[in-house]
């Protein structure tokens, strides 16, 4: 009876001198993410506290107060692009932290995405710029002569940091579109008009998916709830909140994975299994960006050919969701799997 208890203190012993260790890391990212925000803040009210001429204050020199230095009114607004991109992966990144910190769901693997987010929110606000400043996207809108509004450029690039995943297909909405190649339609062999998704895609009615109530969270859903699903031929969860707008897919695979990872590691506890939630499947390792990120969404008028160049634009992609206008935040009308595609395409 004594070694038993030995055994378990020294099973014990680990996690309990991790913990301080933990707290020490997400308090020292915290700090971080709120000393890049004073940062941004402080460098936003320079480039932008500047008296003069309102209509021309963006289009003349100035003098940062800061630096001491002075840089033209394109580089001001060069300036500005930067650290709205920054703020907007700011915000995208501290909603994030504190969820997740809140929920105790925290996991330091994912440190390394809090650091880089507003780099990558810089990038895209910097291309997004390019992209409009060029006219490309404007040529594409059909406004020939736009006015260039700072505070406007600010909000845009602002979003684009803060909703990179929706600012990156945009640019790739605008590459299609200057790209596009007329050769297809010139082949003589071509196969015929090309078929959209809303003929082809299994209708919500018929897909079998796990809906959150309202009031509910990650914290609340059993991974038993989950794995009793698979059942016959379903390999694929969608699960979805109350108006059937997508939160996850959940491939078989990747959940009996983790399953045997913690029926390893808690020698078969069945108590402990059955606490297993959803939040601790998505936190774990790179769960949360293979059931939420690798992901694709297209209109019911999107060609079968073109979903599947979409999602395969996506890494580990293997899922493509039909919405009313192709967002993510609208309710699921529909789903192509990779198999499903393929097999169109192959008839």
């Amino acid at each position: 009876m004594s070694s038993t208890v030995v055994t378990d203190e020294k099973k014990a012993t680990p996690d309990s001198a991790k913990e301080p260790q933990k707290r020490r890391g997400e308090l020292i990212l915290g700090l971080v993410l709120a000393l890049v925000f004073l940062i941004l803040l402080l460098f936003l009210i320079t480039i932008c506290c500047e008296t003069g001429d309102a209509e021309n204050i963006w289009k003349e020199s100035a003098a940062l107060f800061i630096w001491g230095c002075t840089v033209t009114g394109e580089t001001r607004l060069l300036l500005l692009v930067i650290l709205s991109g920054g703020l907007g992966s700011f915000v995208h990144a501290a909603t994030s932290y504190v969820s997740y910190v809140g929920n105790r769901s925290m996991r330091s693997s994912w440190y390394w995405w809090y650091y880089m987010r507003p780099f990558i929110g810089i990038a895209l606000a910097l291309m997004v710029y390019f992209a409009f400043r060029g006219g490309l996207m404007m040529s594409i809108a059909g406004d020939e002569n736009p006015s260039l509004d700072p505070y406007a450029v600010a909000a845009m690039t602002g979003l684009a940091g803060m909703f990179s995943k929706q600012a990156a297909d945009k640019l790739r909405e605008v590459f299609d579109s200057l790209f596009k190649s007329g050769g297809d339609a010139e082949r003589e062999d071509k196969l015929g008009e090309p078929v959209p998704v809303k003929d082809v895609m299994l209708k919500l009615q018929n897909i079998t998916t796990y809906r959150m109530a309202e009031d509910k969270t990650d914290s609340d859903v059993l991974i038993k709830d989950l794995y009793d699903i698979y059942k016959g031929p379903v390999t694929r969860i969608p699960v979805v909140d109350a108006q059937n707008r997508l939160r996850y897919i959940i491939h078989q695979s990747l959940l009996f994975k983790f399953i045997s990872r913690h029926s390893y590691d808690s020698n078969q506890d069945v108590n402990k299994l059955s606490l297993l939630t959803l939040a601790d499947f998505i936190a774990e390792d790179q769960n949360g960006v293979l059931v939420r990120d690798s992901v694709e969404f297209v209109s019911p008028d999107t060609s079968v050919e073109d979903a599947k160049r979409r999602m395969e634009a996506i890494e580990f992609c293997q899922d493509v969701f039909v919405t009313k206008s192709g967002k993510a935040d609208e309710p699921i009308l529909g789903w192509l799997t990779n198999n499903d595609i393929a097999r169109h395409l192959k008839a």
